[in-house]
């Protein structure tokens, strides 16, 4: 029943009620004469043809935004993402300079991707991203760190690392120990995935995002090489209470001065916590590979999601003005 309100079905249907309309005008008040009837038909056709015309032109746009979609679709780019290697880095010091250069013992997750096109166009306006997912991540992050690049040529390939930081630590607690079988990985596999997307476009402004996942697996001993990491973490504040009060109180007058205590308990810390990296295991999730065309929509939401970073030399810059 859907099917015959169809544009498609509307113009013929419209056509043949009309004609049985005339055939039956014509022999219930038959005309006296072929100019009387020739003028009936006249007007009937001028009537039949003012009513046809707005369906004829919705057709004939729906027919060119079909053509306009189909050509967009045959310029197709598609920038493929693999994940090289990956590491989990020791414990570093950072300072956030959204937060009065407050301190604090952070555990990242370094990934060295390797981005290649290896469709039949360039990719304009490429954001690749990735986040943590599983079970066990409660919080989901409002805000992504994307790293964009303008043009992706067909053919090109492109290498970098990205940084994932584990803020909570509930990311890190549910790795999935043990590489030995798939199955026993793929058991927990949700308790941990990382997610990595690409939004792109392709030279006629169609936008798609493409996704895949990855099983974070680690040995028992890298287990228990990021347990102790955590610990360490965990007392930072405690460990060097006084060297961060001495830090915060002479960060609001002086930045340079607040930067050597900075590294005097960076040199601290690190006697106590060398810098290693350990490489872990990640294995696509070829099942949760999905590429999708994006509605404006739909690519307004996951936009207003990203942001390409904040230059720290910029940030340092602005503040030491506000003390002058």
């Amino acid at each position: 029943m859907k099917n015959l309100f169809k544009l498609e079905n509307i113009i013929p249907l419209f056509i043949l009620i009309l004609l049985i309309a005339l055939t039956i005008i014509f022999f219930r008040y038959p005309s006296k004469s072929a100019n009387d009837f020739a003028s009936f038909l006249s007007g009937i056709s001028t009537v039949g043809i003012l009513i046809l015309t707005p369906f004829y032109v919705i057709y004939t746009n729906r027919q060119i935004k079909e053509l306009q979609n189909q050509r967009q679709l045959q310029i197709q780019p598609l920038p493929y993402i693999e994940i090289d290697k990956g590491t989990i880095n020791s414990p570093k010091l950072v300072y956030d300079p959204t937060k009065k250069g407050k301190l604090s013992a952070a555990l990242d997750f370094s990934l060295h991707v390797k981005l290649k096109n290896i469709g039949n166009g360039s990719a304009v306006l490429v954001d690749t991203f990735c986040f943590f997912i599983g079970n066990k991540i409660t919080k989901r992050k409002e805000r992504i760190s994307s790293k964009r690049f303008s043009v992706v040529g067909q053919g090109e390939e492109i290498k970098y690392s990205v940084i994932l930081r584990d803020h909570l630590f509930e990311a890190i607690k549910a790795l999935n120990i043990g590489t030995e079988g798939p199955c026993s990985v793929l058991e927990t596999a949700f308790d941990i995935l990382i997610r990595y997307s690409v939004l792109y476009r392709n030279i006629l402004g169609a936008a798609f995002l493409l996704k895949i996942d990855y099983i974070v697996a680690i040995s028992e001993d890298v287990a228990k090489k990021i347990s102790d990491w955590i610990a360490t973490i965990s007392s930072f504040e405690n460990d060097f209470s006084r060297e961060i009060a001495r830090y915060n109180a002479v960060y609001q007058r002086n930045i340079n001065e607040a930067f050597d205590i900075f590294s005097e308990i960076q040199n601290s810390f690190y006697l106590k916590c060398p810098k290693e990296n350990l490489v872990i295991d990640l294995l696509p999730v070829e099942q949760l590979f999905v590429i999708k065309h994006l509605d404006q929509k739909e690519l307004k939401s996951i936009s207003e999601r990203l942001y390409h970073g904040i230059p720290i030399g910029k940030v340092k810059e602005e503040q030491e003005q506000k003390q002058e």
